[in-house]
């Protein structure tokens, strides 16, 4: 029994310690330079990785001179608290000097007075404009070398990013990350590759939202003319109450409303960056 527990304790211990640790991925190496105009064809297949709790999909790459991420998601949920919460981007380099970069998105400013006559799918068309005029207010910091501009746009081995839709309506981030913003200059790229590279991605919470609860209670309860079928009509072999109908019961709903502030969204994973398959 004292092995069963230990078993269950043990077990348990590595869950949690699992839960906090980040995933390992290999980049892949690509010989062209990626261009960053948020379209996902030059990246081929659909990504290889995928966060189930933000229903993300994401995919890296490396060259000698610059590190390629794109992020891709369809479920509008995800797509319209990045549009109206925040998406952010923590870059984090174990090496000498460390580095602890972040790079957020914009948040889109929203019409306190929206349409109501609005469909859903036009709203989404709306804010994915007012968006794209937007996006040159995206924020970064905490690279090397005194480069912390990024630009919309791919501008070689300078940090660049876009955003677009595919064909399916699914939303895609594309980044290029020089890696002399995240090492020194002067360490060869075989000792880059032995470095940590962690990201974090993080989807920030909306607004709270109200969840309407109904109960039936019997304290809302109100009198109404019914008739039993169960064995007849109500009352032993006759009519209930006194020469009329019985009175029966019946419950009515009881709303409850709560505000729910919804939880930030992330995760993390460590790159292993790829050497030259041609060396």
């Amino acid at each position: 029994m004292n092995n069963y527990l230990n078993l269950i304790l043990t077990a348990s211990f590595c869950l949690l310690m699992l839960k906090g640790q980040s995933q390992t991925i290999q980049s892949s190496w690509t010989e062209m330079e990626i261009i960053i105009n948020g379209n996902n064809s030059e990246w081929g297949e659909l990504p290889r990785f995928f966060d189930n709790s933000t229903r993300m999909f994401y995919e890296v790459k490396n060259d000698k001179d610059n590190l390629y991420l794109i992020y891709q998601t369809k479920e509008k949920s995800i797509e319209n608290d990045i549009l109206t919460a925040g998406f952010e981007i923590e870059i984090q380099v174990k090496a000498k000097p460390k580095v602890n970069a972040i790079i957020k998105f914009p948040t889109l400013v929203q019409d306190p007075e929206p349409n109501q006559q609005s469909t859903e799918h036009k709203n989404i068309k709306n804010m994915r404009l007012s968006y794209c005029l937007q996006a040159n207010s995206t924020f970064s910091k905490g690279f090397l070398n005194d480069n912390n501009f990024i630009r919309k746009d791919s501008t070689k081995n300078m940090l660049s990013y876009n955003f677009g839709w595919d064909r399916n309506e699914s939303m895609i981030f594309e980044l290029a990350i020089p890696l002399q913003n995240l090492f020194k200059k002067d360490l060869a790229f075989e000792k880059r590759k032995k470095k940590k590279i962690i990201i974090t991605s993080r989807i920030l919470p909306g607004e709270k939202i109200k969840k309407i609860r109904s109960d039936k209670s019997n304290s809302g309860s109100i009198a109404t003319n019914t008739t039993s079928r169960a064995g007849g009509r109500m009352g032993a072999g006759g009519r209930s109450g006194i020469g009329g109908r019985g009175m029966g019961m019946t419950s009515t709903p009881v709303q409850t409303t709560r505000e729910v502030t919804p939880k930030e969204q992330r995760f993390k994973f460590e790159i292993k960056l790829a050497k030259n398959i041609h060396n």
